[in-house]
């Protein structure tokens, strides 16, 4: 392959055992420019039938610090190519998916193993209901074959940003999003009929047929022929004169190769934006300062965008603290060695960067919604596999029950979300425990028992953080669902009622549950005394505001609206919050009541709903 695309980089990615990659590197230490290994926490048929969530991991890791983005093309890695990429694909727009032998359900070969077959067929039923339930799409899907395709830069951004199911296969995922997404998909022309016998003697991704090497002899030696093959696992020996096979210099685009160990090539990457902080900020608010300091829309590299950054705070427009402050969150990036370090370190650098320019703006407009929408798509980037797993469990529900609890009640916990079993088909259910151990913005979830460990201690005293954390990772999500929170030391006896009633109400009201007015009837300052690590913290009463009213802690519900509203307030005002520290129910009244939302009191812990459950220990 690199013999016939000279002048091309090639980056591998890595997907088979971890143990292997040093080998793996070695071995093609002068064939490719970069090589990414792949996280080996997945079994070898998960990866197989999931290599476009392999390939959106590459982008996130490596792929867009890359300079030079067109399109991502993935060849599998028993594909042999031997001739010009570039002329042996069809053109195609940014707006164009290029995929291998697409069909419809009607045109594929009688008991296709994705659609017809033991636990294929139920995962495709079930992901005709997701794309019922989820885009709308009832019938017209279309299928491709998975050896080689070709992704917009445009549909690879969404792609690896959004929530992707893991139903099925990438073969009927790819077609099925773009055509969701108002993409269009063309043909590669690499296998024109799933049927032919003569389609097959070249490309095929059905029968596992090795090509024999006669054919693929018989094609080079032919001006016209095939330069693209699959599936061939051998050292090709063999050598054509003829000049139809060989590179063409002449109207060439830009490329650059990712050539995969085991499952992806990806070609042809454009420019990525990595300066759209700095951008959105002087495009919209400063644009005679950003004139004079000719700073570009784009930056190539992540130097570029630390140079841009530095120029931001030369600008004398901002205070002399928040400059400071912006240089101890660049000097980060000099102390990074490790390439891959640097891109997580990056990812951290970006998001406490985002976060001190949403505080800085007075008003929420447009450029803090835009920041706002930077922040997320970053913490998603961060924590990629974390989001993929909890949208998978959650992504199909409107309605998500969450309850607050922590290692030591961990069990009260499960129990409750057990109570709910006889409505499971219709909830999302999610436990969220603080983990100290976790790096800011890094998140662990435990899709078994279905518990989200947030960066936060699990002390008591911590407690509106890792509410409002949680709150975070729930909007990032973007389900577009109503929240239940409820406490560890409570049960569900009528769970049908939760679904019947009060997340209705909640859709219209935003705000659900027992309902106090602190201005009449008082606060109970002292209701955290004892249950603080800090002996001296026991001692000192809640001393700060609590002049609106607010829905008891223990149980409350509140709409996407209001889930929205507590995110971005943990964004812009998060010492402010993290000074309620238990009064988890206040901080949220709080917030939501600068917004205009007031609580409607219908008391969610009485006989015939929720319950107070005795905690022995």
């Amino acid at each position: 392959m690199k013999q016939f695309n000279q002048g091309v980089a090639i980056h591998g990615l890595f997907g088979g055992p971890a143990n292997a990659f040093d080998y793996a590197k070695s071995r093609t230490k002068s064939l490719l420019t970069t090589n990414t290994l792949f996280p080996d926490i997945y079994p070898p048929r998960w990866k197989w039938k999931n290599t476009d969530l392999m390939v959106r991991y590459w982008y996130l890791k490596t792929g867009a610090f890359l300079k030079s983005f067109d399109f991502l093309t993935v060849i599998q890695w028993d594909i042999l190519v031997l001739g010009d990429l570039s002329s042996s694909l069809p053109s195609h727009n940014e707006n164009d998916l290029l995929l291998s032998g697409i069909a419809s359900l009607e045109e594929l070969p009688s008991g296709w193993a994705w659609t017809n077959q033991g636990n294929n067929k139920k995962e495709w039923e079930c992901f005709k209901e997701y794309a019922r339930l989820v885009h709308g799409l009832n019938d017209g899907f279309t299928f491709c074959q998975g050896p080689l395709y070709s992704l917009p830069r445009t549909f690879l951004e969404r792609y690896s940003f959004s929530a992707i199911t893991e139903l099925c296969h990438d073969e009927i995922r790819l077609p099925f999003y773009a055509r969701a997404w108002g993409f269009s998909c063309k043909d590669t022309g690499l296998c024109k009929d799933w049927r032919s016998a003569e389609t097959e003697r070249y490309f095929n991704a059905r029968t596992n047929k090795p090509i024999q090497a006669t054919d693929i002899i018989l094609q080079l030696n032919n001006p016209s022929g095939r330069r693209i093959f699959h599936p061939f696992r051998e050292k090709w020996q063999y050598a054509s004169s003829n000049s139809a096979c060989r590179t063409s210099s002449t109207n060439r685009r830009p490329w650059i190769l990712l050539a995969t160990w085991n499952y992806a090539i990806i070609i042809s990457l454009r420019l990525r934006e990595i300066a759209e902080i700095i951008r959105i900020y002087y495009n919209k608010h400063n644009r005679e300062t950003a004139r004079n300091l000719q700073i570009p829309a784009r930056a190539s590299t992540a130097l570029d965008w630390r140079m841009l950054a530095d120029k931001c705070i030369t600008d004398r427009r901002y205070p002399s603290a928040f400059k400071s402050h912006i240089n101890a969150l660049l000097a980060k990036i000099d102390e990074v060695v490790d390439i891959n370090e640097y891109q997580v370190e990056y990812s951290h650098v970006k998001l406490e960067l985002v976060q001190s320019l949403l505080i800085s703006r007075k008003r929420f407009d447009n450029t803090k919604k835009e920041l706002v929408q930077v922040f997320c798509n970053t913490l998603r980037r961060l924590n990629l596999h974390v989001f993929s797993a909890v949208s998978d469990d959650l992504s199909r529900f409107s309605d998500i029950v969450v309850c607050m609890s922590c290692e030591k009640y961990l069990s009260y916990a499960k129990n409750f979300v057990r109570s709910l079993d006889p409505v499971s088909d219709r909830l999302g259910r999610l436990i969220i425990v603080g983990d100290k151990t976790l790096r800011p913005y890094c998140y662990r979830y435990d899709s078994d028992s279905r518990v989200l460990f947030v960066p936060n201690s699990d002390t008591y005293e911590r407690l509106t953080e890792k509410t409002f954390l949680a709150y975070l990772f729930l909007y990032g999500l973007e389900l577009n669902a109503s929240i239940l929170k409820v406490d560890d030391d409570t049960t569900c006896v009528n769970p049908a009622k939760l679904t019947n009633k009060v997340f209705p109400l909640t859709k219209c009201s935003n705000y659900v549950g027992r309902v106090w007015h602190p201005g009449i009837s008082g606060l109970s300052r002292w209701w955290h005394c004892g249950r603080y690590t800090a002996s001296s913290s026991n001692f000192l009463p809640y001393s700060r505001y609590a002049d609106v009213s607010y829905a008891e802690g223990q149980a409350y519900a509140i709409s996407s609206r209001a889930l929205r509203i507590l995110a971005i307030s943990y964004l812009l005002y998060p010492d402010q919050i993290k000074s309620e520290l238990s009064y988890e129910d206040v901080a949220v009244g709080k917030c939501l009541a600068r917004c205009g939302i007031s609580p409607l009191h219908y008391p969610l812990i009485n006989p015939g709903l929720l319950e107070s459950q005795f905690r022995s220990d």
